[in-house]
């Protein structure tokens, strides 16, 4: 058997609800996130890429718990992270917004 990952993500899901119309009077579910798996091994690096509105952000702020997930489970060494208003990765984990003009140096390991 071979070496867990640092970090597993299963069937991630995030649902927004959101209201529509001037008075709120209509409401709507919005799809961000379905279903998304991921094993991240120890020393291994992820970077999402995508266009705009595509759930990168979402991803991210839901695996560091800033969101809470409507289904799934993030494994984080080894523990099951609860849904809560806080990380659980502590500062091992986090999020870097870059854009075309930004490079992010290599030599920074997370």
């Amino acid at each position: 058997m071979g070496a867990q990952p640092l970090l597993k993500i299963e069937n991630l899901v995030k649902h927004f609800h959101v209201k529509l119309g001037a008075f709120g009077e209509r409401s709507a579910t919005v799809y961000a996130l379905d279903n998304v798996n991921l094993d991240i091994m120890e020393g291994e690096t992820l970077s999402l890429v995508g266009e705009s509105g595509c759930g990168k952000s979402t991803t991210g702020f839901t695996i560091l718990n800033l969101y809470k997930a409507t289904s799934g489970k993030v494994v984080y060494k080894g523990r099951i992270s609860r849904r809560s208003t806080k990380s659980r990765c502590g500062p091992s984990a986090a999020t870097c917004r870059s854009s075309s003009g930004i490079r992010i140096r290599p030599s920074i390991r997370a």
